[in-house]
């Protein structure tokens, strides 16, 4: 994938501290994958499980599934830090990398490797879910990372 020149064209933004405790939904994470939601309503989990279906995930397994709020700040070096298992891909769905405290822009639909991690994002499930061309556009960039 060719960057447009704005990939490290950006504000700084500053060092978050992560104050609210986080609600992890699943945690087994045996596919070392994290995958980062907004809103985790029984629909939008419905829908997810049935994306990870298609890719051979099952979502109570092999995955790190965390909400976050529309205004919660994660600092993702303290995350990783805390996390106890490997991560080797990450999913946000609906989440800008600025409340990850990432200093870099990630397209929608492309998978991104910075420090030997995946990068992928989406909008949000619910809109992904009525929309054919985003599932479209969502299935071949999952087919890209796994």
């Amino acid at each position: 994938m060719k960057l447009q020149g704005d990939f490290l064209n950006f504000d700084i933004y500053p060092n978050i501290k992560t104050s609210d405790s986080l609600n992890f939904i699943y945690e087994n994470n045996d596919k070392n994958t994290l995958i980062i939601i907004k809103n985790a309503n029984p629909t939008n989990l419905e829908f997810l499980t049935k994306i990870l279906t298609a890719i051979k995930f099952d979502i109570t397994a092999d995955i790190l599934l965390l909400e976050i709020s529309d205004k919660q700040q994660v600092n993702f070096s303290e995350l990783k830090k805390s996390i106890k298992t490997n991560i080797e891909n990450i999913i946000l769905f609906g989440i800008e990398t600025k409340q990850l405290d990432l200093q870099f822009r990630l397209p929608n639909y492309h998978k991104l490797i910075v420090n030997h991690i995946n990068y992928l994002n989406a909008e949000d499930l619910t809109v992904i879910a009525n929309n054919n061309a985003k599932k479209k556009a969502l299935w071949t960039a999952l087919q890209t990372m796994f």
